[in-house]
């Protein structure tokens, strides 16, 4: 048993992965396409406020506040940094900063001063003091990747501001969000690509503030600076204060001109000089005149009109779509019977044929020579361990914990220990002599737990053309970490015999013998890691030689495995004629396997003459419910003999046998396994990948790769994710299989800047559209069978068709 829980663990991985039971309705949906929204509210450095994500309606935007539709809530902590998970994704989402009270309903809401106006009213630079509670800021994002980083700013309320005069629908859409974005940047010289991620310094930190430029970040100090401007600036429109409002002027979008822009970044000299003499006063080092020629590369920005910036989105937009279309036209022809990337595959395919001796016998007699020897090894490290189990010689050093295999054909040293406590309980075994029956029992029970952490230093396993090995002088082949590895067991063995005293040249007249015996096993493991690197397997050809390269990772988590066996064997012989005889045998066996995690990935490398391919397989499970894989397995043998003569006998037999299998949630009162059902089952996904080199000879090399993700998200769901590259060429593939929808299947593609979907309309024909930024830019339609177009909006009511395939 203790050589095959492992070998269970994985196997049981790739069969909980790849079940279903169709039969079943239903689906429980567990979104796998949430998001996480974090960053830092500085208006200077704001702690203990309140953020609340909202849907970014119009109602919401107009009153710049969350007054319905609540996504989530958190706060910011000392820091004024946040982290909100479980966002939707690929929506456009209000985030509204806001004070928080206590119980008393006192305000506990800070900020640090870092501006002119609190300096004035006698606030230190960097002290923290109460915001009052018409206190608000916000800011708007598009939750369109896994991990959204989005400050809460001045510059951020200044982009609501502007997306607020853009919008015009009921709901906000995520080019308008965009174009907010980029009109802002432009009115301050700033990059419309990092500018909601920049500008959370905290500014009076002179330790933050070396942070960010040894770092690089020069330019997201500057940023803080400006928010520290218009923070004040938003406080003048709060107090009325007609002086100078920057934020009309930049959120209206009139009249932005260069001067306006150099008196918003002139003003960053006062805050700048504040941060020097911190600085100073802390004995910082730091070159603060890198602020001073960030301001001068802001000021030289060109600065366009509004107009001008959003007429550039739309034409943006276009090249966008267009180019996502060249894409999937370019690997398509790439895909075609005479393209290259098929004619890469191909040859590929060709070299597989060298491959032969790398999946046929001598590899597997190869892998089982390095698992007897590891078996052997564990044979001198466990008194316990049956000698019958080792083939080999084992040298030991017990002042190192070496353990040393050499052959001709084997060559192993693993290091470690094992932490073994063992307790075996056997009762007396009991016979009585009752009317010529002799009758025996016996039964003892084993509990053992093993904990270890051992290193497979090296290993060598040859077998005629191919040779197996890994580890050497500077890096070890891999480790074995296993926790609380528990093995119980109770069997039980009786025997009952009744026959004559005569024997008859060579049979032996018996008229009775019954054998039974069963075992039950309960096996449990807290956690198991398991690391092979570089493992490397060859053939001997040296001309036309295959050599994989690669690493396998295995972790198990709270592991279970419990096995029944039962069996009973019987003799029974003519009570008249004991010439005539029927021997029965039955057996069954019930295992059962479930574990709350497993995580297995192969990775590596595969080489031939020609072509070189990198391959990576990972499956992870995910079982919270404790979803188990049983088999049942059962088998009844029957043999009859008579005796003709004193050396002739006639003999005849039968054979039958049954076995099931799956996953279950456990068995109903009649003993039966119960499927899966909506709210019981297996969570996991698989990825695979390949890639190799086209044109491995040449200078110009070329790339192709091709990966794939299953995930299981719902009882009958499944997401699929693809990339494929080609050269320059990059597309995502994604789409979803619920065969309960009764929406179509759709299949959605995109590169890093347009989407494609497609789906199958009403008359059969493939319909979509191409978005970007979440605006529609082009329509999919096939009039005619096998013509499917594109049909491009270009503006007052102008069209541009094209082909897609």
């Amino acid at each position: 048993m203790k050589k095959t829980l492992l070998t269970s663990a994985i196997l049981a991985s790739l069969a909980l992965t790849g079940c279903t039971d169709s039969d079943s309705a239903g689906s429980s949906s567990v979104s796998s396409s949430n998001a996480t929204v974090s960053g830092t509210a500085n208006k200077g450095i704001v702690k203990n406020g309140q953020v609340t994500l909202c849907e970014a309606s119009k109602a919401n935007l107009d009153t710049e506040s969350c007054a319905d539709s609540i996504i989530k809530q958190g706060e910011t902590n000392d820091l004024g940094r946040f982290n909100i998970s479980d966002v939707p994704k690929d929506e456009s989402i209000l985030m509204v900063l806001s004070p928080i009270k206590d119980d008393n309903g006192n305000i506990i809401t800070q900020m640090k001063c870092d501006y002119q106006t609190c300096l004035d009213n006698g606030k230190e630079f960097g002290e923290f003091f109460d915001v009052k509670e018409s206190f608000k800021l916000t800011a708007i994002i598009s939750s369109n990747s896994d991990a959204v980083t989005a400050n809460i700013t001045p510059i951020s309320d200044t982009i609501t501001k502007r997306v607020k005069s853009l919008n015009q629908l009921d709901k906000v859409e995520i080019s308008t969000i965009d174009a907010g974005e980029k009109l802002v940047a432009n009115a301050l010289g700033l990059s419309s690509e990092t500018i909601r991620e920049k500008g959370g310094v905290d500014i009076t930190d002179p330790e933050k503030v070396k942070q960010a430029v040894d770092a690089g970040d020069s330019e997201d100090v500057f940023i803080s600076q400006i928010n520290a401007v218009i923070g004040e600036e938003l406080l003048k429109k709060q107090a009325n204060d007609k002086a100078y409002d920057v934020i009309n002027e930049i959120k209206d979008g009139d009249r932005v001109s260069k001067q306006k822009r150099d008196t918003i970044l002139d003003k960053t000299e006062t805050i700048n000089e504040k941060i020097v003499k911190k600085i100073k006063e802390e004995n910082v080092d730091i070159d603060a005149t890198v602020f001073d020629k960030i301001k001068k590369e802001k000021k030289d920005e060109q600065i366009k009109l509004d107009n001008e910036v959003l007429d550039s989105i739309e034409s943006d937009s276009l090249v966008a779509a267009k180019s996502l279309v060249t894409k999937i036209r370019t690997v398509l022809d790439a895909s075609q019977e005479d393209g290259k990337l098929s004619l890469a595959f191909n040859n590929f395919e060709n070299d597989l044929s060298q491959i032969d001796p790398l999946v046929e016998d001598d590899t597997n007699t190869a892998i089982e020579r390095l698992l007897d020897g590891l078996l052997a090894v564990v044979n001198k490290m466990d008194p316990d361990t049956s000698n019958e189990l080792s083939k080999y010689e084992v040298a030991v050093d017990e002042t190192t914990q070496t353990y040393k295999i050499k052959t001709d054909n084997l060559e192993l040293i693993v290091r470690g220990t094992l932490d073994i406590d063992y307790n075996h309980l056997e009762n007396e075994p009991c016979t009585s002599d009752i009317d010529q029956k002799e009758v025996s029992c016996e039964k003892w029970t084993e509990d053992e737990t093993i904990n270890s952490n051992i290193t497979i230093v090296s290993f060598r396993s040859q077998e005629s053309d191919v040779i197996l090995s890994s580890g050497g002088d500077t890096e070890n082949a891999g480790r074995l970490v296993v926790q609380d590895l528990n093995f119980s067991s109770e069997s039980n063995y009786q025997d009952g015999i009744s026959s004559t005293d005569s024997q008859n040249g060579n049979w032996q007249e018996l008229t009775g013998q019954e054998h039974t015996s069963s075992t039950s096993e309960d096996n449990s493991l807290r956690d198991i890691k398991v690391d092979l690197n570089n493992v490397r397997l060859r053939t001997m050809d040296l001309v036309n030689g295959v050599t994989f390269t690669g690493n396998i990772t295995l972790d198990a988590k709270d592991v279970r495995e419990s096995i029944d066996k039962n069996s009973q064997s019987q003799f029974e012989a003519d009570a008249d004629d004991s010439s005539i005889y029927e021997d029965e045998y039955q057996s069954q066996k019930e295992s059962e396997f479930t574990a709350a995690a497993i995580n297995t990935t192969f990775d590596g490398r595969l080489e031939t003459t020609t072509a070189t391919l990198s391959a990576k397989l990972a499956v992870e499970l995910n079982n919270p419910n404790g979803i188990v894989y049983f088999e049942q397995t059962s088998e009844i043998w029957r043999h009859w003999g008579e005796k003709l003569d004193v050396n002739e006998y006639a003999y005849s037999n039968s054979q039958s046998s049954d076995s099931d299998s799956g996953l279950s949630t456990g068995m109903d009162n009649d003993g039966n396994y119960v499927a899966e059902d909506r709210n019981n089952y297996l969570r996991g996904s698989i990825t695979a990948s390949l890639s190799t080199v086209l044109d491995k000879d040449k200078d110009q090399q070329q790339e192709a790769r091709l990966s794939a993700t299953v995930t299981r998200p719902s009882l009958l769901r499944y997401d699929v994710s693809s990339e494929i590259k080609y050269n320059e060429n990059e597309l995502d593939l994604t789409t979803l299989i619920d065969p309960e929808s009764d929406d179509p299947t759709k299949i959605v593609i995109t590169d890093d800047n347009a989407t494609m979907t497609l789906y199958e309309n009403e008359e059969g024909q493939t319909a979509g559209e191409i978005t970007v930024k979440g605006k529609a830019v082009a329509k999919i339609e096939e009039p005619k069978n096998d013509v499917i177009l594109v049909n491009y909006a270009l503006g007052n009511d102008k069209f541009e068709l094209n082909t897609l395939f």
